[in-house]
């Protein structure tokens, strides 16, 4: 819906749109606080201290596995995902 349209998410009206359409209530409110603003600049702080400076961004590890996990940033081809699963099913 808001990216299919090319909908700027960082547009309080869009967000507000898209809550209505979703029947998420208390949405405006919610949003106009500072509620959870701690949490958010937290998640920001350690998403940083990962590496992470946009979207989409991957972290993918075994569950078998001891290793660090293998990260990687921006739209990626199927090639991409299918050597890093190759790579992570090696390891195991």
């Amino acid at each position: 819906m808001i990216y299919e349209d090319g909908l700027n998410v960082s547009d309080l009206s869009v967000l507000l749109q898209a809550a209505q359409e979703l029947g998420i209530e208390g949405a405006e409110d919610y949003l106009r606080s500072d509620k959870d603003s701690d949490g958010v600049k937290r998640m920001a702080q350690q998403a940083s201290r990962m590496g992470i400076s946009g979207v989409p961004f991957f972290v993918v590890q075994s569950a078998q596995s001891d290793e660090d996990p293998i990260t990687f940033s921006g739209a990626q081809p199927v090639k991409t995902f299918e050597k890093v699963f190759k790579t992570l099913t090696a390891a195991a």
